[in-house]
């Protein structure tokens, strides 16, 4: 069993996720995510860590998947192979709740026990006594489970899977793959023929998803041969971030392309617009107010220096957005808002605090507008991935009226 030790992202400049030593592991935790004992050896794991784990790497995972303008999500290590994080738990909860992959095939024989098959019974020698119809020797009917090289590879495909996320389990007991990783590597290509040729004659939904995990698993150890364990995670976690505050705090509604600030260059007298354009993060619309969230992955929740704040281009930006909405959308100025929204850990259950508001030096207040001040938000982290994964109606109006007290 690996020793498992916890430290912080900063520790690693950034870096959140698992790093694997020869018998050891270290999972690197994000701002504002707090547990015991870190910086501390750990030999098991209960249920709740567990699941507080799995739902933090889960968040590498589902958002290395999704595509982002000018955003790439590259492994640890540089590479461009993905470790499937969410194979390796699929794999593992399958076997432990339906065992490794069984072929079922029917024998049929004749002058045996069993439940008689009346398709080929029928079609069988027969003879007629008294108006009934007697079967000389009837097929029955006998069920058999074997295994197969398919068999092989699950085992094979969890074994892989124990090694890298194993320790989220504890001790599991399970029979080990006759199949040798030389030999998966040199015949890789002819197991996933294989596991395709399979895969297009179930129609059984939990075969059907066991296989296509084992292919993910096989063409990553095949792509990753060279390598005992590569890391799992990332330095973006920001886009992480970025991603769930969205998907909580977003408003579904409306298209947020129109919340896209543009420009135009004028040259020997022709207008055209430049193609690139400002995006905010998150728009929140309630009723005639609009909310303009800023995700920031930034440290000040956890080191409460003002060096660790977002800087004047980000200030600018935010401003910029309100104009942007004032000018061209429908909203009151007094209805137009903004928000810087950081992660830090909650000490007394306040998961959405307001500490204060960013503003400008050099713009000329013009009336009553709100959005010209940044309201500072922090975000419990727990909270918000708990929101992510486990569903449940975040309190957004709790949310709007800390970042209204800019007033």
């Amino acid at each position: 069993m690996m020793q498992i030790i916890f430290s912080k992202s900063e520790n690693k400049n950034g870096f959140v996720g698992i790093k694997y030593g020869k018998n050891n592991l270290t999972i690197f935790l994000p701002y504002g995510y707090e547990i015991e004992n870190i910086n501390e050896e750990v030999e098991k794991i209960d249920s709740e860590l567990k699941n507080k784990l799995s739902k933090l790497l889960n968040s590498i995972s589902i958002v290395k998947s999704i595509e982002r303008e000018n955003a790439i999500f590259g492994s640890s290590t540089g590479d461009e192979i993905e470790t499937p994080f969410n194979s390796f738990i699929w794999i593992i909860n399958d076997y432990l709740n339906n065992g490794f992959y069984t072929e079922i095939e029917k024998i049929y024989k004749q002058n045996s026990n069993g439940k008689i098959n009346w398709k080929k019974t029928l079609n069988s020698q027969h003879y007629f006594e008294d108006d009934n119809i007697i079967f000389i020797k009837p097929y029955y009917e006998n069920i058999m489970e074997t295994n197969t090289v398919i068999t092989e590879l699950n085992k094979y495909c969890l074994e892989i899977a124990i090694k890298y996320v194993g320790f989220l389990f504890g001790n599991i007991e399970y029979e080990k793959s006759k199949l040798y990783k030389k030999t998966v590597e040199e015949h890789v290509d002819y197991y996933l023929k294989l596991l395709n040729k399979v895969l297009s004659k179930t129609f059984n939904d939990r075969k059907k998803l066991l296989i296509n995990h084992m292919k993910r698993i096989l063409k990553f150890t095949y792509e990753g041969l060279n390598k005992s364990l590569m890391d799992f995670g990332t330095y973006k976690y920001y886009y992480v971030w970025e991603y769930m505050i969205d998907a909580v705090f977003g408003s579904k509604d409306i298209d947020k392309k129109d919340y896209f600030p543009d420009a135009s260059w004028t040259i020997d007298g022709v207008k055209e617009k430049d193609k690139s354009q400002l995006r905010p993060d998150t728009i929140l619309k309630r009723n005639d107010e609009l909310f303009i969230l800023d995700a920031k992955y930034y440290k000040f929740g956890v080191t409460e220096s003002r060096s660790d704040l977002p800087n004047v281009s980000s200030i600018q930006k935010q401003i910029t957005y309100g104009d942007h909405v004032l000018k061209n959308l429908n909203f009151a100025e007094e209805n137009i808002y903004n928000a810087f929204i950081l992660p830090y850990k909650s000490k007394n259950d306040e998961y959405i605090k307001y500490r204060g508001y960013a503003e400008s030096n050099w713009n000329v207040p013009k009336g009553d507008r709100p959005y010209e001040k940044i309201s500072l938000i922090l975000l419990d982290f727990e909270y918000l991935i708990n929101k992510f994964f486990d569903g449940g109606k975040p309190d957004i109006n709790y949310l709007i009226n800390e970042i209204k007290r800019v007033k």
